[in-house]
């Protein structure tokens, strides 16, 4: 591509910028076909910026000796879009600055894929509400219709269309430079994460795929320990971070705690056992039966073990494993029962799964140690977190503000 000489540019340049101003300029009706998405994207853009993408638009024909800049909307359309996107949180627009997030373009995204937004909420494992504001806080942003509504759902209108493009444009962007800046700051490395053997079934395979989708270079070391161990590894810096669980979700001391989810204590046993054809079981039922306890050093042993001992009954503890594999297997044996998070093992015709009563639910929690800054990997953890749950949320001294931001 060969630049006209300069006398010819600074014709050029000056038409450019007349018919910018005179595109800009307000109208008493309404804009053009085809103008409305350039006119009110250009809106205040620092008049460097527009000289600057309208140069980089210009196309010169050296056959014809002609200047053209036909790409001129979309350089300067584009420009004004990169000037005005804003990735500090903020509830006030800055002065000229558009108020736009990574989330709402992304659900805007999802909701052109999917044709609606019902599946899009389900896809991005949100509440509906939360999708629609974002398109209408969008479409509000930019005086645009981006959605065309019908019996069938939502297709995107000719500016929807441009709009989406541009949006999938800027996220691609985006997400490149935060895997960059990440591998940077060292994140390239693989975090290690505490996982117990009852969580890694329950909440693992969903934090895993989503940070798998995050960032695609990166992979997880999965660290399986108890809860206990967990936890003193990661004070010792040992692990990035770690899955635990608490009864009152409240954070280990010096630790930060985001909660992903919570579960309840179940009673699995064969299911020809009379105790099976019953639709709860008490604590002291389930300890009277021979049990499989899981490793000292989790949550869940010390957890049956406290409560048997404040109701004054002892479990008649046979084994002692962390392998679900060979706890399954013996319960369809008949040989035993086990206290388990409800879930764990897969359903089956040779096993019952009973809820226990008076028992409180159990929170699955993302513990790290507080220390200073977050470290980049870590922020990755949390942010994969923060989407693979979407109801999580973070235990005090934590702030909702900083959860917010980590989904964003």
């Amino acid at each position: 591509m060969t630049m006209p000489p300069p006398k010819v540019q600074a014709l050029i340049m000056k038409q450019v910028l007349k018919s910018v101003h005179s595109l800009c300029a307000p109208r008493a009706s309404s804009p053009r076909p085809g103008l409305s998405f350039f006119s009110s994207s250009i809106g205040t853009a620092p008049l460097p910026l527009i000289r600057v993408a309208a140069r980089r638009a210009l196309i010169y024909n050296r056959s014809g000796g002609v200047c053209r800049f036909f790409l001129m909307i979309v350089a300067v359309r584009r420009a004004r879009f990169q000037y005005s996107f804003s990735y500090a949180p903020s509830d006030e627009p800055m002065n000229g600055v558009t108020a736009v997030t990574l989330l709402q373009l992304r659900y805007f995204i999802r909701v052109c894929a999917c044709g609606g937004f019902t599946q899009a909420a389900r896809e991005l494992r949100v509440s509906q509400p939360s999708v629609s504001e974002a398109v209408r806080s969008l479409e509000d942003e930019f005086g645009m219709e981006l959605l065309e509504r019908n019996s069938r759902g939502v297709v995107p209108t000719a500016d929807g269309e441009a709009f989406r493009r541009e949006a999938e444009r800027l996220v691609e962007e985006a997400e490149a430079f935060e895997r960059r800046m990440l591998a940077l700051a060292g994140t390239a490395r693989t975090p290690r994460l505490g996982v117990p053997p009852m969580l890694e079934t329950l909440v693992f395979p969903s934090l895993l795929a989503s940070y798998r989708r995050l960032y695609p270079s990166c992979s997880i070391e999965a660290v399986e320990n108890g809860t206990v161990t967990n936890l003193e590894m990661v004070r010792r810096g040992l692990l990035e971070a770690a899955v635990a669980s608490s009864a009152d979700g409240a954070p280990p001391e010096g630790c930060g705690v985001l909660e992903l989810c919570r579960t309840r204590l179940a009673l699995y046993l064969p299911s020809r056992h009379p105790l099976a054809r019953r639709e709860s079981a008490s604590l002291a039922e389930g300890a009277e039966l021979p049990l499989i306890m899981l490793a000292s050093d989790t949550f869940l042993s010390r957890f049956v073990e406290e409560r048997c001992a404040a109701s004054g009954t002892e479990p008649r503890v046979i084994m002692r494993t962390n392998q679900l594999e060979a706890i399954r297997r013996m319960i369809e044996e008949g040989t035993a029962a086990a206290f388990l998070y409800e879930g764990v093992l897969p359903p089956s015709e040779k096993i019952r799964c009973l809820p226990v009563r008076g028992l409180p639910p159990v929170s699955t929690l993302l513990v790290w140690k507080r220390s200073g800054r977050l470290t980049a990997s870590l922020r990755g953890l949390l942010r994969a977190a923060a989407e693979a749950f979407p109801d999580s949320r973070e235990a005090a001294p934590l702030s909702q503000k900083s959860h917010n931001e980590m989904i964003q």
